[in-house]
Parts: structure tokens; sequence; C-alpha cells
């Protein structure tokens, strides 16, 4: 298997650090078929379908709940996978405290470059 045998393939790199290293764990499409009887990529939320990507369920997946004080998060609240689980993360922010949290990211990050050139 490539992710067991790459660290072992050249020990003169690895050769202080081989007794230390865990045995890496790696899925595939298959395994997660195998255990998760998934077989269209769903296994991390909502079915990757159209239904899922329609304009209706787009607008419907947001933060804010019906639910007074329920907030949603997670990669399904706008798109998959971990950048879309790390934007939800700061949407979902955002609906929390009323606020625009992005620009409030933006302005930090202007500040500390400032910061950074002044000294």
């Amino acid at each position: 298997m490539f992710a067991t045998g790459i660290s072992f393939r050249e020990p003169n790199i690895f050769r202080n650090s081989l007794n230390n290293l865990d045995p890496p764990q790696v899925g595939s499409p298959c395994t997660n078929n195998y255990y998760l009887h998934q077989t269209r990529g769903e296994v991390y939320g909502l079915d990757h379908n159209r239904e899922r990507f329609s304009a209706w369920n787009v607008a419907r997946l947001r933060p804010k709940t019906d639910v007074e004080g329920l907030f949603l998060t997670g990669q399904d609240v706008l798109t998959c996978g971990v950048c879309g689980a790390m934007m939800a993360g700061l949407v979902t922010s955002g609906a929390v405290l009323g606020r625009n949290v992005y620009s409030d990211l933006v302005k930090l990050l202007k500040s500390t470059k400032k910061a950074k050139k002044t000294d």
C-alpha cells in the first residue's frame, strides 16, 4: 500500500523517526463503499446529487433556522468539503452574532499587515 510503504522507501530520511511513526490510516471510495455502504460519495453529509444542489435547496440550507436560537453549520450549509465547512463556520458565526464577520476578518488582516510594516 502506498501510504504505508512511502515512509519506509528512503530510510536515510526517516532514520531517526521510524520507531516513532504510527502507521497511517487511509481510505478510498472502495473503503467507504465497503464499510459505510455509500456508493455515491455522500459519506460526510447530504447526498451529492442534483437535488441537493438545486436552487431551492441551496436557498434553504442556511445557518439560521425556524427554531429560535438554533443555528446550523458544517459543509452542508454552503457546499461540500473542508473549505465549505470552514466557510460555513464563518457564515454561521455571522448569523449568531448578527454581523458580517468576514468584514471583521478583512479589517483584522489589514491591521495586522499594517502593524508588521511599522515594526
